[in-house]
């Protein structure tokens, strides 16, 4: 009998490849005798007494759903009908229901013909993935424009399921693109589409037509320009000089027309880039240096080197990660320049590059290359498009990001052994898909984000509204889809230990093709070297009491023991839910609060959201402003040094106490930091540091979904009855624990060995 355990390598070591044989079989055999019945309620029953692995409602589909769509069961249903979708739960049935009608022989056309939201559309469209024939080309065509979400299931649907030669795909498009109303985002999907394949669908004199229409907006025109830039037509080439030129060009053109003619230019174009006007901008000019370089070049990159050891690219495209804390910076971004540090100063290591993206629009005097170490780079990619919702930005611009990280590694030519992505989202599909084409090896990180975020705490699924609803099972697909295709899966845990990701990906466990990947639990780590110096005493409580954010503590309190929080400003980091707490409960009459994160000059739309909340919360309680402070985001090094300095300069009964109020960490790097640095932790219980936290002997696990959750379980721990110098042994412990066990160069370790195994594997 198999433990009832989500654990990974518990139930993967309990279940050999034979045994994974007998269940699918046993459900099939089983399935055949009930297909008269709801199938769906009855593997909902069966499942459960079977998988040892199923931990929630959402969880059981997810295994239900897989199993429906490997076994294929021959059930004749009627074509599900478009009922009101508003949770995960009613989603996976439709799309349950959806595969069912078509493995039972339902006629795809009739599925499409349902109407309803975009949501039924969707989902429809995702069942249509697993039955594609090409004869589904045109209709699937029809349907592009209406949502950017029915857009890059498309999309990836060529670049994946096609078959066709470019001539048949070619003409396919040609015919859409006659007989459709083609414009606006059906345009730009039309000429992405065009340019990922290299369709010459257009003649020239077509392509001038469309340059030298001023109704185009931007983003079309810069699509329009990738595509001739794809396409190497050099005798567009004095056209797309004349457009360089003009003085009025959008920073996202003109970066583009850089970028083209430096693609497919000569040497004529060296000239021409040398007379465009940088406007003060040492990243414009940067920029033009770099293309003016690879015009000298002449299209020639120099040999890669085999015998030169790994060059890893790290993928961190959520903020700047010499700037964490600002907009969507954050421990991630931390942790991976640590760890390319580390990296770096192994002989295994020929070069580590860390690319990031930097919109045009607020590109100044940011440099595109930075050295981080020796053999550490970060590459600051130029993209047309703004960063305001990155996980709708990047859906938005798929191939964008595709094609502007393969003009990286040309323009600076970079030959990776390893690309290694670290989100669910379309940035990361967009690298996998370029690596495939590149014949390169890449390493997803996978977590439970966002399959675990679908349930409240009592078991019943979240309600959604359509946006939210699009935006989860476009993540729920693109983690399926990068385990499907990428070669190798990290987990994150600690001593090899993960429960958080099993439950969500049946496929780990009842795939075989999978289970052959290769894949590991690995830790994040921090820095734990470290050191506060006199030059730095004054931190605390300088950087307190005198910052340019609207919150300081006032010299009368500053001896107060502190709550500390740190990260990016975000909902889901839930700081406004730890002022509430704190406001609220007795905590106030003896700590100061302290908030470390946020562009508090120039708050992002999500950060201005968090900012608002709490200015509601202090505008009530007036009398603990002098106990409260929001210090805006600062470099990691200062944020450490100031911790080190609250632990020496701050010495009472009470600890001082590093509290992390998001409603779940995948790791949690800045918990890490409040470890070394001796604060008595408080974490999330959801995610991956109760791998690490043993609750009440190196810190303590707390519920953080609301204020109220956050106050009653600190409070606990807090209370003047408890002995104090119990909690300062706990403190001490987590950091001695952190400093032995998640040091970065020990984990980094183990990711050099997973990489060099990877590469050895052939």
């Amino acid at each position: 009998m198999v433990p009832c355990t989500s654990d990974y390598r518990t139930v993967i070591d309990s279940f050999s490849e034979l045994d994974v044989d007998s269940i699918l079989s046993e459900i099939e055999n089983d399935l055949e005798k009930h297909v008269s019945g709801d199938v769906i309620e009855h593997l909902c029953e069966s499942v459960p007494k079977i998988i040892p692995c199923v931990t929630d409602t959402y969880s059981l589909l997810r295994y239900c759903l897989f199993l429906v769509n490997r076994l294929q069961v021959p059930v004749a249903t009627g074509s599900p009908r478009p009922e009101v979708i508003q949770d995960l739960h009613e989603a996976s049935l439709h799309w349950a229901r959806n595969l069912l009608f078509l493995h039972g022989g339902g006629d795809w056309a009739e599925l499409l013909s349902n109407g309803g939201t975009v949501v039924h559309r969707y989902l429809a469209l995702l069942a249509l993935l697993e039955v594609y024939t090409p004869d589904l080309d045109r209709v699937l065509l029809d349907q592009a424009g209406s949502s950017p979400y029915i857009d890059v299931l498309i999309a990836h649907l060529f670049r994946t399921r096609n078959s066709r030669d470019t001539s048949d795909l070619s003409e396919i498009l040609r015919g859409w693109s006659k007989s459709a109303s083609v414009d606006g985002r059906a345009t730009r999907f039309l000429f992405d589409l065009l340019a990922e394949h290299r369709l010459g669908l257009l003649s020239n004199a077509e392509l001038k037509d469309y340059l030298a229409d001023h109704r185009l907006d931007n983003a079309v025109l810069c699509a329009l320009l990738r595509y001739i830039g794809e396409l190497g037509e050099t005798s567009l080439l004095e056209t797309v000089y004349d457009l360089i030129r003009q003085p009025s060009s959008d920073a996202s053109v003109l970066y583009t027309l850089i970028d083209v003619i430096a693609q497919m230019g000569d040497s004529e174009s060296i000239k021409v880039l040398k007379t465009v006007d940088p406007n003060d901008s040492s990243t414009l000019s940067e920029f033009i240096s770099a293309s003016v370089r690879e015009l000298e070049r002449g299209g020639e990159n120099g040999e890669s080197d085999a015998s030169g050891g790994i060059t890893l690219v790290q993928c961190a495209f959520y903020g700047d990660l010499t700037r964490p804390g600002l907009s969507s910076g954050s421990g991630l971004g931390t942790f991976l320049r640590e760890l390319g540090n580390y990296l770096a100063g192994n002989d295994e290591i020929k070069e580590i590059y860390t690319f990031s993206l930097l919109p045009v629009d607020r590109a100044k005097s940011e440099p595109l290359l930075e050295r981080l170490s020796e053999k550490h780079k970060l590459i600051r990619i130029p993209v047309s498009f703004e960063l305001y919702d990155e996980a709708l930005d990047f859906l938005q611009n798929e191939y964008e990001i595709m094609r502007a990280v393969r003009r990286t590694v040309e323009r600076y030519e970079i030959d990776p052994s390893i690309l290694h992505i670290r989100y669910t989202d379309n940035a990361s599909q967009a690298v996998l898909s370029l690596a495939k084409r590149l014949g390169k090896k890449v390493v997803f990180t996978l977590t439970s984000d966002p399959h675990k975020t679908f349930t409240k705490n009592n078991g019943d699924f979240r309600t959604m509204d359509e946006p939210e609803l699009l935006r989860n099972l476009n993540k729920v697909f693109i983690a399926d889809s990068i385990i499907d295709r990428v070669d190798g899966l990290l987990l994150m845990g600690y001593e090899g230990k993960n429960s958080q990701v099993l439950p969500y990906f049946p496929q780990l466990l009842l795939d075989s093709e999978i289970r052959k990947k290769p894949l590991k639990i690995v830790a994040e780590g921090v820095r734990s070297s470290i050191q506060l110096g006199e030059q730095d005493a004054g931190l605390f409580p300088d950087l307190l009491t005198s910052h340019d954010g609207n919150y300081r503590l006032s010299q009368s309190g500053i001896d107060r023991p502190v709550i500390l929080n740190v990260g990016r400003l975000h909902p889901l980091k839930g700081q406004h839910n730890l002022v509430e707490a704190w406001i609220e409960s007795s905590l106030n009459q003896s700590y100061n609060l302290v908030l470390v994160g946020g562009n508090l000059a120039d708050p992002s739309p999500t950060e201005l959201s968090v900012i608002e909340r709490i200015e509601r919360l202090m505008e009530n309680r007036p009398e603990l402003r002098d106990h409260f402070c929001h210090v805006p985001a600062v470099q990691n090094a200062k944020v450490r040094l100031l911790e080190q300095s609250i632990i020496r300069n701050i010495q009472n009964d009470l600890p001082n106490v590093y509290v992390c109020s998001s409603f779940k960490e995948e790791f949690g790097i800045s918990i890490l930091e409040g470890m070394v640095a001796g604060f008595l932790t408080f974490a999330p219980k959801r995610g991956g540091a109760s791998d690490y936290i043993e609750h009440g002997i190196n810190g303590f696990l707390i519920e953080t979904d609301h204020p109220d959750s956050i106050r009653t379980d600190i409070e606990a721990v807090l209370h003047p009855n408890n002995k104090m110098e119990s909690l300062h042994e706990i403190a001490t412990r987590g950091q001695q624990f952190a400093k032995e066990r998640l040091d970065i160069e020990s984990i980094g370790k183990d990711y050099l060995d997973y990489y060099s195994g990877l590469l050895h594997q052939g």
